[in-house]
């Protein structure tokens, strides 16, 4: 096994590309982010397709988009 060494920073797009690319969302068909806005604040959700069902995935990501 392969240890990564990466930091996150203080930029939300450089974070996000970064854990894009470690975990090789384009390549990888089990693996699913989702872009929310949380409060007026940008997130990302990664989960693993077909690990839950889409009614609970739809449920969270409500949750979050409606949290103040």
């Amino acid at each position: 096994m392969v240890k990564i060494e990466k930091k996150f920073t203080g930029d939300y797009v450089s974070n996000i590309s970064m854990l894009d690319n470690e975990l090789r969302l384009k390549d990888s068909f089990d693996l699913v982010g989702r872009d929310l806005k949380i409060d007026k604040r940008n997130a990302k959700l990664y989960f693993v397709d077909g690990f839950c069902k889409d009614e609970i995935m739809v449920k969270i990501m409500t949750y979050f988009m409606n949290a103040e």
